[in-house]
């Protein structure tokens, strides 16, 4: 039998790939509770709702990213900052694969009450942090989140495996490229 923190760690994660994979809306606690083998009352034991499991997944990585945000260097970004804010950035989103998927790729997270908003915020802080880093414009800035995003998602075959490892240098280069071009 599974410790309380080992079991709840366990219904975290599955529930994190199967949102990420199907989309929070379409993934039912019932789903969720016959992916794990137990029944969805235990999954209660750990979250009073669906809501609160989704915030114990998605709440650390929106957290990160505000942190992540508000460390942006001040005034003018000369090219090693900007280098140094941009590894820090992509190391971030690589090691949380998943979470991107989910949150970039899941539109009903983007009319979800408690974070459709802040994620809307992070977005609006994103495109301004490129615009200082040299993107032209907030259209270009959204290309490269784009281009981030597209180099950083899950690729494996089967959703059961863990996501391949990023290079981060590699998608840094072209976070670069991509802001020099003008």
């Amino acid at each position: 039998m599974l410790a309380m923190g080992q079991s709840r760690d366990r219904v975290v994660e599955t529930s994190l790939r199967m949102f990420a994979d199907n989309g929070y809306s379409a993934v039912s606690m019932r789903d969720l509770a016959k992916a794990l083998g137990i029944q969805a009352p235990s999954i209660y034991s750990h979250f009073e709702s669906k809501d609160a499991l989704l915030a114990a997944i998605v709440g650390p990585f929106i957290e990160a990213m505000r942190d992540l945000l508000d460390g942006f260097p001040a005034g003018s970004v000369s090219p090693s900052d900007r280098r140094a804010w941009l590894t820090e950035a992509i190391t971030l989103l690589a090691a949380h694969p998943r979470q991107l998927q989910l949150v970039t790729g899941d539109r009903s997270l983007a009319q979800h009450p408690m974070f459709g908003p802040q994620l809307r915020d992070i977005r609006s802080l994103l495109i301004e942090r490129l615009i200082r880093a040299g993107a032209v414009d907030s259209d270009r800035a959204v290309a490269i989140i784009g281009a981030i995003v597209y180099s950083l998602l899950p690729r494996s075959e089967s959703a059961d495996l863990e996501p391949e490892p990023a290079d981060v240098p590699k998608v840094v280069r072209m976070v670069e490229v991509f802001l020099d071009a003008g």
